[in-house]
């Protein structure tokens, strides 16, 4: 059911990507994005399905690999701020300071959990804010993680709180009716904590809100640090921090102080701007070197800052503006296209958004190198270019899926073939002289010869011993990888595809062996620069996947 389920559903989402690409009307455009939206979210309710079927079989499996805290609570915002600014609600991330950021665990399961109870808080909560929260507590005397996601929602009773996290089961009836929802996202969460080593609970008050939370276990990586450290250089600065939302103005204080930096906190909701610019004029024996308003505020207020701009109604060093805003829209753009000195931060921020926004706000650019962590090159635009002037041979029996692999892979300037099924790949690879491909991406479930069955012929010749074989399947059970591996395959790629996945793993497989033949005629730097389109894919002397590796991909400077 997996792979039935999921071959038709990766021939949308992956033609769908590829027609956005394109040039289209603003109309064809929202319509393909709330495809790719709806596809998608298709997709997460099977996965919960298929979650939910991995858990009851006893083959769920979780993962311990290096993350960043911040990345995944920035990563949920990204997905769930434009939900909570449609239905005007504050979403505010509170990272406690002394947390730290590096740590060993499953962050993808991290993320879906969270996603989970903040989509409900999101959901059940018509007015106010929804907050997500960590801190390090001691659980049963050992040092673990608390993370929370509190809303100002429905809330629940305690009837409903009693049986809320069992299978197929919602608050009441006309939950169903009002909200929709399979009723398995709180059942999936209990058991994803419980195979983390975790618990996960709820508090909540009927009519008034809920609060869900879970711990996990600290497991920090041996050379971590606590959270973001401001530098010297900007240590001390004085910051006049304007928002309305008292929650929001509370997390903001916090982070700015553990920043190190002194702050004045004036409240929308207790004083108007044109008070706290009279004020800040009043005081100019402490003037402040950094403004952090927050956007949502009244169109008349606006203007106020506005005016203030026009006639240096801040003092005389008029300080560095940085807006806080959940949205990108039209006046924001307007504002920073008119005045240089300000800038702005999307919501929900945690403090490494934050310490970046003041950096470059302050044209500290060059320290931001000093103090982020080891820069992660691993994009989609360095892998395509790892991967270009490869050749690969796509096994795949459903055509709408060859045209979909066909376009990405050639998109990105990869050479490939296609065999239908593991029959004529066999003789495909057979026929063809040695190194001629320098990958193969073999589907499993197909006609007269599946890509098990080809594997294993395939790794029977020693002539295939080096030569990588990784499958491209909608199985993606954790039983079918272990699987593939068995039958001589080096790795797994799941589908719908995700272009960075596919190209990281074809750049990791055909490193060493990404060159070309010793008897292809050396080229002259003349010869190179007249060539067309790519010249630098016909160096022989250069190693070309090395050089762009140190150059981030970027062509045009190698070739210069």
């Amino acid at each position: 059911m997996s792979h039935e389920i999921r071959t038709p559903l990766n021939a949308i989402i992956g033609l769908n990507r590829l027609v956005l690409k394109s040039e289209l009307t603003k109309v064809q455009r929202d319509y393909l994005n709330k495809v790719q939206l709806s596809s998608e979210n298709l997709l997460g309710i099977i996965n919960n399905i298929l979650d939910f079927s991995k858990i009851e079989s006893g083959k769920l499996v979780i993962e311990h690999i290096e993350f960043n805290l911040d990345k995944v609570l920035e990563n949920i915002g990204t997905m769930l701020e434009p939900i909570a600014a449609e239905k005007r609600l504050e979403l505010l991330v509170d990272r406690g300071i002394g947390v730290p950021l590096h740590m060993i665990g499953d962050p993808l399961r991290i993320v879906q959990v969270l996603t989970n109870l903040c989509s409900n808080a999101i959901k059940f909560t018509a007015q106010g804010e929804v907050i997500i929260a960590v801190e390090s507590v001691l659980n049963k005397g050992e040092e673990a993680l608390r993370f929370s996601v509190k809303d100002t929602g429905i809330g629940l009773s305690e009837q409903q709180i009693s049986r809320i996290f069992e299978s197929f089961t919602q608050a009441d009836s006309s939950t169903t009716r009002n909200y929709g929802g399979t009723g398995l996202g709180l059942s999936i969460s209990k058991h994803l904590i419980e195979h983390m080593g975790g618990e996960i609970g709820v508090n909540s008050i009927d009519g008034v809100g809920s609060e869900f939370y879970f711990t996990l276990p600290l497991n920090v990586l041996p050379d971590a640090q606590p959270g973001s450290v401001m530098p010297t250089e900007l240590e001390g600065w004085h910051v006049l921090l304007v928002m309305e939302n008292e929650t929001g103005c509370a997390i903001f204080e916090k982070m700015l102080h553990d920043l190190r930096f002194k702050v004045t906190v004036c409240s929308l909701r207790t004083m108007t701007l044109e008070q706290i610019l009279d004020n800040q004029q009043k005081s100019q024996h402490v003037p402040h070197e950094l403004v952090l308003l927050d956007w949502n505020m009244p169109v008349n207020q606006k203007q106020v800052i506005i005016d203030a701009l026009e006639s240096d109604g801040f003092g005389a060093q008029t300080p560095i503006i940085i807006n806080i805003s959940s949205i990108e829209s039209e006046s924001i753009k307007k504002l920073s296209d008119r005045f240089s000195n300000i800038s702005f931060l999307n919501k929900p921020s945690t403090p490494s958004c934050l310490m970046d926004a003041i950096l470059n706000a302050s044209g500290k650019e060059a320290l931001i190198k000093t103090i982020q962590a080891k820069h992660d090159s691993k994009n989609l635009a360095f892998y395509e270019a790892s991967v270009r002037g490869t050749r690969v041979l796509v096994v795949e029996d459903n055509e709408i899926n060859q045209e979909v692999v066909r376009k990405t892979l050639e998109a990105a300037g990869v050479s490939i073939d296609i065999a239908s099924n593991g029959r004529e790949a066999v003789d495909c690879l057979t026929s063809a002289a040695d190194g001629y491909y320098d990958a193969v991406l073999m589907d499993l479930q197909m006609p007269e010869m599946d890509g098990y069955e080809a594997t294993l012929i395939l790794r029977s010749n020693p002539r295939f011993d080096d030569l990588p074989i990784i499958a491209m399947t909608a199985h993606t059970i954790e039983s079918d990888k272990q699987k593939c591996l068995a039958a001589g395959m080096q790795d797994h790629v799941g589908k719908p595809i995700e272009p960075e996945l596919l190209f990281s793993k074809l750049a990791k497989w055909t490193a060493s062996r990404h060159q070309y033949p010793s008897d292809t005629p050396s080229i002259s730097l003349s010869d190179v620069i007249t060539a067309s389109p790519n010249p630098l894919h016909n160096l022989v002397s250069v190693n070309v996947f090395s050089a762009l590796h140190l150059l981030q991909g970027d062509e045009k400077l190698l070739l210069r």
